[in-house]
């Protein structure tokens, strides 16, 4: 553990604002490595596909999720990759 270090960061970019409390604004997610791209999910359901080598963003896809002062707390806890190798 020792000779482990930082290959890079990454920040989302999403800081909370227009929440009622954005301060309850949690990410809490565990990337998925899949087809050459680490994908991870926000907390208000943006998907976003990094390079896992650099850290750099691929793409981004915001499905515009409704963040007005109804939503009090948002956290988003996993993504999955499912792949079905032989559906025979």
């Amino acid at each position: 553990m020792k000779s482990l270090r930082i290959a890079w960061t990454y920040h989302t970019g999403e800081l909370g604002e227009d929440f009622a409390r954005a301060g309850k604004l949690t990410f809490e997610a565990t990337p998925v490595l899949a087809f050459g791209s680490l994908y991870l999910e926000t907390a208000t359901n943006i998907v976003i596909a990094l390079d896992p080598v650099t850290g750099k963003e691929r793409w981004r896809y915001n499905p515009r999720v409704e963040n007005g002062a109804a939503v009090e707390r948002v956290g988003l806890q996993t993504m999955f990759r499912f792949e079905l190798k032989n559906p025979n």
